[in-house]
């Protein structure tokens, strides 16, 4: 039986070629009918269809003289050329796209990230936007990926300020405010790594929003200029009511404006009294509220779970803790 189809391959960028050979053996010229180009954007219909219907026509004359093809063997060739045009181009596209992702970072140890900070695998950036959100930027300064453990509170604490900058007019320190935050719920942006966790791949860089308040009543707003330093939180204060207020602001997406008037009631010591008569003062004299009484009242609540939280947390470690026998001194026996 005479041969009739010769499918051929050439590659960069990917040509395929049906060639219908004669009863003697010798090629038929390659001509666009005959011809179907696939480059990187997909597959050139226009050159497919005429490959098609020229193909198909001259097939079928072929083998209606040669007697040698059946109604079912052609109906075979067409559904797979018409296969062929729709699973070749996902196919070629597939494969370049999985050839320009990531490499996976399942595999990456996970790494505390004040701990990776510490031994230089990382450099972190705390940039305050205002008084409300600051931009953390996070570096891999490895050659492998990381998955980062991001922590569930954290302070930002101007550098001046940690330097013993040089008081203002009155002998007062007037640098920003000491900023916090928590991390533990994840953040926006496709970090990846699941709740609490970011993936790095080497050598790159990933950054993120996150919503702050401010510690520090009384001393001015944190702007962009100030540079800040991004410290645990126990580093800056060992109020652990306030870690709690800034773990459950991290990981439950509450109100900013009601975390805010619960930490300066924590922090500061602010009466719920002193935050609802605080008012924002305006250039034309003007005046309103800085707290509404909805605020206030999330607020209180807000306020209210971080202590219960931090007295169950204080009550288990006491209770965990091993107790300690006293030494009985020798004059105390009979």
């Amino acid at each position: 039986m005479p041969r009739f189809l010769r499918p051929t391959r050439r590659f960069g960028p990917l040509w395929l070629e049906t060639e219908f050979l004669p009863e003697n053996g010798s090629p038929a010229p390659l001509s666009a009918s005959n011809r179907w180009y696939f480059g990187p954007a997909g597959l050139c219909w226009s050159e497919a269809l005429k490959a098609f219907l020229g193909g198909s026509d001259r097939l079928k004359d072929q083998h209606e003289r040669n007697g040698t093809m059946s109604s079912n063997m052609r109906l075979w060739v067409q559904i797979g050329i018409w296969v062929g045009l729709l699973v070749v181009p996902a196919l070629l596209l597939s494969a370049e796209r999985r050839s320009q992702r990531a490499p996976t970072d399942a595999a990456a140890p996970a790494v505390d990230m004040f701990a990776a900070i510490e031994s230089k695998d990382i450099d972190v950036k705390l940039i305050p936007k205002d008084d409300k959100e600051s931009r953390v930027i996070i570096k891999n300064n490895t050659r492998k990926p990381l998955t980062v453990k991001l922590p569930d509170a954290f302070a930002g604490v101007p550098v001046l300020a940690q330097r013993g900058g040089a008081p203002a007019a009155g002998g007062a320190n007037r640098t920003q405010q000491t900023v916090g935050g928590g991390m533990g719920g994840g953040m926006m942006g496709g970090m990846g790594g699941g709740m609490g966790m970011m993936n790095i791949a080497p050598e790159k860089v990933q950054q993120f929003k996150v919503p702050t308040v401010c510690l520090e009543h009384g001393k001015p707003e944190p702007r962009p200029h100030t540079p800040y330093e991004i410290k645990p939180i126990e580093e800056y204060t060992s109020n652990t009511e306030v870690k709690e207020l800034l773990t459950l602001f991290g990981k439950n997406g509450l109100s900013q404006r009601a975390t805010q008037a619960a930490a300066w009631h924590l922090a500061n010591n602010m009466s719920w009294e002193d935050l609802a008569n605080k008012r924002i003062e305006h250039l034309d004299g003007s005046s309103e509220i800085w707290f509404s009484p909805q605020e206030l009242s999330a607020g209180t609540q807000i306020a209210q779970l971080a202590v219960a939280n931090s007295q169950e947390k204080a009550n288990a470690k006491k209770k965990d803790s091993p107790t300690v026998p006293r030494d009985r001194s020798p004059s105390s026996e009979p």
